[in-house]
């Protein structure tokens, strides 16, 4: 199983808006997720299923969405899972930072684009994240064309790749 982004054959460009949470979770010093079987239940029981897998996690910020995935992690690390989310690895894209770092809209799609035919290779083990869903706010409401064309490639992309985990978006 790939354990980081090199064996992952993910471009090095965009290794600073990738976390491999699978990785950060098996190294133990991460505050416990305790209390909340049903969420963890709940989220796997999703990723489970064979059609309609995408979630979306919503909540305020600092509620505990990244720490819920988080937690699915360490489990897959431990193989406290069920046997086809036993060999996943948790990356977390964030969405902020990759949006935020690119000087245009066509730079932004062509890097979207090329992120995503990366990431499909390994669709049957990664579990992407995406992290920091505020579109609107990273594009700005006077660049609503702009926004509307994100919001069209992102759905695109997102259509064509199975176990992708969202956070609302604000």
């Amino acid at each position: 199983m790939p354990e980081n982004l090199e064996q992952l054959e993910i471009s090095p460009e965009f290794h600073r808006f990738l976390e491999n949470l699978s990785e950060i979770a098996g190294q133990g010093d991460r505050i416990p997720f305790i209390r909340r079987e049903k969420e963890i239940e709940a989220v796997m029981e999703s990723l489970l299923r064979k059609l309609k897998n995408n979630l979306l996690l919503i909540g305020k910020p600092g509620v505990g969405k990244t720490a819920l995935i988080t937690e699915i992690a360490s489990r897959i690390n431990k193989g406290n899972v069920p046997r086809y989310l036993k060999q996943k690895v948790i990356l977390e894209l964030s969405m902020n930072t990759f949006l935020y770092s690119r000087e245009s809209i066509d730079v932004l799609i062509k890097d979207f684009e090329k992120l995503f035919s990366e990431i499909k290779k390994y669709r049957e083990k990664i579990i992407l994240f995406l992290d920091e869903m505020q579109i609107q706010s990273v594009m700005g409401t006077n660049r609503g064309d702009e926004f509307m064309q994100m919001q069209i490639l992102l759905k695109s992309l997102l259509a064509t790749f199975l176990g992708i985990l969202l956070p609302p978006p604000c």
